[in-house]
């Protein structure tokens, strides 16, 4: 915000549900997903004329390392929230809140994500990145997009199976299909998915294309 607004509103706030150390900026827990973070954080600071950079006044550690999507994630923070809010206003009524410096060496803003131009997947990455990617793009979204015979298909769910060596060139190959996974060759190993397809298109034995957006 600017200085004049700031000088005239002393007490504006700001509420991030994430830390404001790791996790500044937009998208947070879609890159918490990605990065395969354990910890999340609600926050509340004082805001400044910098982005999410003002002295914070309340925090609170979240575990969330049993969520593999957003909506698991928001359903943690649902539970949270009220309690957090509540405690907040009963510490600035009461004059009560202690400030904390929100600066530290490095601090790291990410950009927002936006589903239809970063959503890509890249089948050389290793095996575990490409299931914390799937993972940042589930519920509430439609999956990681994929290619084959130049239309997209949706993958979700993503779940390593076991251990294989693949040659790179085989990385994308789908080798098997049972009811509503797909079972694609990465380089770790064997990766299922779920799959949002039409049905005509003939998946078993087809390869992947590396898309860019």
């Amino acid at each position: 915000l600017k200085s004049d607004i700031i000088k005239k509103f002393p007490n504006i706030f700001n509420y991030h549900n994430a830390s404001l150390e790791n996790f500044r900026g937009s998208g947070a827990q879609s890159w918490m997903l990605m990065m395969n973070e354990n910890k999340n954080q609600l926050s509340i600071h004082r805001v400044n004329k910098y982005f999410d950079d003002g002295d914070l006044l309340l925090s609170k550690k979240l575990d969330i390392s049993k969520a593999n999507n957003l909506t698991q994630i928001y359903g943690i923070i649902d539970k949270y929230e009220k309690n957090f809010f509540s405690k907040f206003l009963f510490l600035f009524f009461n004059k009560k809140l202690k400030k904390k410096s929100n600066k530290s060496k490095i601090n790291y803003y990410y950009p927002r994500i936006n589903h239809k131009k970063d959503a890509y997947v890249n089948w050389n990455w290793k095996s575990q990145d490409i299931i914390s990617f799937s993972n940042a793009f589930d519920d509430p979204y439609k999956g990681i997009i994929a290619s084959i015979d130049n239309k997209k298909i949706f993958l979700k769910k993503a779940k390593f199976e076991f251990r294989k060596k693949f040659h790179p060139f085989q990385y994308g190959i789908i080798f098997w299909k049972r009811k509503k996974k797909l079972y694609v060759a990465t380089q770790n190993g064997v990766i299922s998915f779920e799959y949002n397809a039409n049905k005509n298109i003939n998946l078993l034995g087809k390869k992947f294309k590396n898309l860019s957006s």
